[in-house]
């Protein structure tokens, strides 16, 4: 509906926009959800959550105030209105710090099915409303920004309701979470800043060293694979709370993951270039060659996502740091050197060699950690 020069626009925003809330939280997100797998008292957790979302709140004050700044320096000469979309909807830019406070609460709180209907539900009314509202009005950058925001804010300030927080006792909570952060969350953090983080700025990367079309196209390949990264870490996330008492992830859950990943990619394979243009058009044909490289990636982070999961239950923050690192310097170096000498296909080996290297990452942290578990019950 968009184009191809609005919708890499659009991208460029969404990056930007997650890209600050994940450089400003500081890790009280994963501390939160970690806190709430540990608690056995049910009575305490709603004040636990309320206060994770004080935080939050002031996190999303800090991300507007960023923005804002950001608007009023020139930002891309060949999108001079990226600066008035920043500023026109900066009271919807809380969204994206709740976003991902409540990505880890309902995983740390195992609301698995309320944690998929979060994730679905957005995306499934604004695919409604975008479909009916472009019937009678074309849509543009301002209209898709209203309803994409807008009705992720409705569903937020409905899940906030739903959560029941207590904003009581901060005196009590606060030092509580900040020194967990600070065992564990931070170190996250600083492994997230490298690696999901460079992800984001390497998309953004894209915008200055060659065009929004052509971000545009590489961002329409990462998310057209990317549901082949969610069955690998979908599972991890199911298991998350069962693996905080657990030493090792079942083999069997393993396999059957391996399986349909693999099956999943062979039928992508298969079928996207005839779904691609069925969805899209020859408009955007350029980025169905780099779909077929970036699905490979995609695989790989998902299982890198698998394991993740086990180390982060076990509190494992440093491991989940270095192997985020790695990846982080593997996105500086491909998003900026790569992307320089061969364009936006620099870009899609990038996200192969970055899935590839936190896939190896987080499976050997994870096997160093069964390691060191056998040798000290050896020794006991």
């Amino acid at each position: 509906m968009l184009g191809e020069k609005q919708f890499g626009d659009l991208k460029f925003l969404q990056n930007l926009f997650m890209f600050v809330a994940t450089t400003i939280n500081f890790g009280m997100f994963v501390t939160g959800g970690r806190l709430l797998a540990q608690s056995k008292d049910d009575a305490a957790k709603p004040y636990l959550v309320g206060n994770i979302m004080l935080i939050t709140a002031v996190i999303a004050m800090f991300q507007i105030v960023i923005l804002l700044i950001y608007s009023y320096v020139p930002i891309n000469t060949l999108s001079p209105e990226i600066g008035k979309m920043i500023r026109m909807f900066s009271p919807l830019l809380f969204v994206f710090p709740f976003q991902l406070c409540f990505e880890s609460l309902m995983q740390g709180d195992n609301r698995i099915y309320e944690l998929s209907f979060f994730r679905f539900l957005p995306s499934a009314l604004f695919l409604f409303a975008a479909v009916i509202v472009n019937y009678y009005i074309s849509v543009n950058l301002a209209l898709t920004l209203l309803m994409q925001l807008g009705i992720l804010a409705v569903v937020i300030i409905v899940f906030i309701f739903k959560f029941k927080p207590k904003f009581y006792h901060y005196k009590q909570y606060w030092p509580v979470l900040f020194k967990e952060n600070k065992r564990y969350g931070f170190p996250v953090y600083i492994g997230v800043l490298a690696g999901v983080a460079t992800t984001q700025l390497g998309t953004i990367s894209i915008s200055y060293l060659i065009d929004n079309v052509n971000l545009g196209y590489f961002s329409l390949a990462v998310t057209i694979s990317m549901p082949l990264s969610m069955i690998p870490s979908v599972v991890g996330t199911s298991f998350f709370k069962e693996y905080s008492v657990r030493d090792s992830v079942s083999k069997k859950v393993t396999i059957i993951t391996i399986i349909l990943s693999l099956f999943s990619l062979f039928l992508f394979l298969l079928l996207i270039k005839e779904i691609f243009n069925l969805l899209y058009t020859n408009r955007f044909s350029a980025a169905v060659d780099l779909t077929y490289i970036i699905s490979f990636g995609a695989v790989l982070h998902g299982f890198g996502d698998y394991f993740n999961r086990f180390l982060g239950a076990h509190g494992l923050g440093k491991q989940l740091r270095n192997g985020a690192i790695s990846v982080g310097l593997v996105n500086l170096f491909g998003f900026v050197v790569l992307v320089y000498l061969f364009g936006v296909r620099g870009a899609v080996i990038t996200r192969v060699l970055s899935g590839l290297i936190y896939f190896l990452m987080m499976y050997f942290a994870y096997k160093q950690y069964q390691h060191n578990k056998v040798s000290t019950k050896g020794n006991f």
